[in-house]
């Protein structure tokens, strides 16, 4: 799950327990993960956005510069989109060679072949 205000990723296990699995990329926070799609193949993807922060991109406690699409896969978390200036919303298409990825903001979608 995304837990936006909480800047994580996380995982709620068996027992009820929460994982983060993921609040950071190359030492910096995410500023609001929003979004999340689970592979096949284990990999989760998701939104990064400023959500997190009452004054969006303007926020002081902003670590990350752009909003992106990242995916954790046996613990290592990898940049995978970082072209759209706004990102919300994932889908991938039913053999999961492309995921399609929402820019609400300016009111269009952009398909990308999954590499992995």
């Amino acid at each position: 799950m995304a837990t936006f205000a909480g800047r994580t990723v996380a995982r709620i296990e068996a027992n009820g327990a929460r994982t983060v699995l993921a609040d950071k990329f190359e030492g910096k926070r995410f500023g609001g993960p929003n979004d999340v799609v689970v592979k096949r193949d284990g990999g989760v993807y998701f939104t990064d956005t400023f959500g997190a922060f009452r004054q969006r991109e303007n926020d002081t406690r902003r670590e990350m510069l752009v909003m992106g699409v990242y995916r954790w896969k046996d613990g290592k978390v990898t940049k995978v989109i970082d072209d759209m200036s706004s990102v919300n919303g994932l889908a991938f298409s039913p053999d999961e060679k492309y995921l399609y990825v929402n820019a609400s903001r300016e009111n269009y979608v952009n398909r990308y072949e999954v590499a992995h």
